[in-house]
C-alpha cells in the first residue's frame, strides 16, 4: 500500500473532517447501528437546522459520495445500501481520545479540566495570590472554551 493510500484511510485522517467526526459520534451514541437518514438528520441538527432541506440534501450527498466510502475503506463502518443502514465495525481506541467518547461512568477530559481550573481559581482567590489567580483564570477560560466546543459539536 502506498503512503498516499495509507494517509487516505488512516482513521486519524478520517476524523479530521467535521462531518465525518459528527457521523461517528452520532453512530456511537446510537449504539453502532443507524439508518443513514437518521444520521443525516442528527448531523443537520448539530450543524444548524434539521428542517433546512438544502443542508440535509448537502449532507446526504456528501455522505454517499465522499464520507461513507472513505470510512468504509478505513474499516470503521459498513454501509448496507439495500436497507440504508450504517454499522460501526470498529472504533480504534486512539480515536476515542480525539472524539471525546467516554465510557459509562468516566468523566470527559474537558469537564475534568474545567472542574480543576475552578478549584484552582477558588484556592487562589482564598489565598489572594494574584499570580495563581491569573494563571487559573487562563486555564478556566481555556477549559470553558473546550467544553463549549465539544458539546456544541456533539449535540
Amino acid at each position: 500500500m502506498s503512503s498516499s493510500q495509507t494517509t487516505r484511510t488512516d482513521p486519524i485522517h478520517i476524523i479530521q473532517n467535521p462531518r465525518r467526526r459528527l457521523f461517528i459520534k452520532v453512530l456511537v451514541k446510537l449504539g453502532g447501528e443507524a439508518s443513514l437518514r437518521e444520521l443525516v438528520r442528527r448531523i443537520a441538527k448539530m450543524m444548524g437546522d434539521p428542517d433546512d432541506k438544502k443542508l440535509v440534501k448537502n449532507i446526504y450527498i456528501s455522505m454517499i459520495q465522499t464520507h461513507i466510502p472513505k470510512m468504509e475503506r478505513a474499516g470503521l463502518i459498513r454501509y448496507d445500501r439495500a436497507n440504508g443502514t450504517v454499522y460501526l465495525i470498529k472504533l480504534p481506541r486512539e480515536l476515542c481520545y480525539y472524539l471525546e467518547i467516554v465510557e459509562k461512568g468516566d468523566i470527559p477530559w474537558n469537564v475534568y479540566y474545567l472542574v480543576l481550573s475552578i478549584v484552582g481559581m477558588s484556592v487562589s482567590l482564598i489565598f489572594r495570590n494574584l499570580l495563581a489567580c491569573v494563571i487559573s483564570l487562563c486555564f478556566l477560560i481555556s477549559s470553558i472554551f473546550h467544553v463549549h466546543q465539544t458539546y456544541r459539536l456533539s449535540g
